[in-house]
């Protein structure tokens, strides 16, 4: 939904849409968070006011671990509250991810007690089996633009992208790197985080960590 701000006069003619609706109640879904605020907070934008938030926060760390124990039962595969809780922030506490490594984990793993060796070893077994599809990934981007991922990947986040202190070691000039964020924002490759930014993909960021 939210890519209608790209489209000129999408905006306005969606408004009006909406209005003939009338008693039809209407749910927008959307992630990128930069384009929503300039949709709906814009104090002139045509769907500003419109509607009331409501924004999905992370399950809570327990309530996951639960889940997790749950799945691993049947195998006899024990985790720690803890090991969860770091494997949970490695992958940026997005639901996709983890169970991708948990499933690697339920089906290669059996009657033991996990340390953390062995999560760092079923993220690194997931990406080493999903190596190519990164890598045809990567031949969307140019070699500036990978460039720059490769450095996000490897510092983590970034609170400043255009401070002297990011940039030092890139061969990209400041007004490309801002360019190049703003593309990824628009795109979902990166996040804003109260933090600063990030990639968006955890395994993704794993793969350029270690295989560049």
């Amino acid at each position: 939904f939210q890519d209608i701000a790209f489209i000129p006069e999408a905006q306005g003619l969606f408004r009006q849409a909406i209005q003939e609706l009338k008693e039809i109640p209407v749910i927008f879904l959307g992630s990128k968070k930069h384009i929503l605020s300039d949709l709906f907070a814009k104090p002139r934008a045509p769907l500003a006011n419109t509607g009331e938030d409501l924004e999905f926060l992370p399950i809570p760390y327990e309530e996951y671990h639960a889940y997790i124990l749950e799945r691993l039962k049947p195998k006899k595969i024990k985790m720690s509250l803890e090991l969860s809780t770091k494997l949970q922030d490695l992958l940026h506490r997005i639901p996709e991810p983890i169970n991708i490594v948990c499933a690697h984990i339920q089906e290669h793993f059996e009657d033991c007690t996990l340390g953390e060796a062995d999560i760092q070893k079923a993220i690194s077994d997931v990406i080493d089996a999903r190596s190519s599809r990164y890598q045809e990934y990567l031949s969307n981007f140019s070699e500036k633009e990978e460039e720059l991922m490769i450095a996000l990947a490897k510092q983590g986040v970034v609170l400043q992208p255009n401070s002297a202190n990011f940039m030092n070691g890139l061969k990209i000039s400041q007004r490309s790197v801002g360019m190049m964020i703003k593309k990824f924002l628009d795109k979902s490759i990166v996040e804003r985080t109260p933090q600063g930014f990030r990639l968006s993909d955890p395994l993704l960021t794993h793969f350029l960590k270690t295989d560049r």
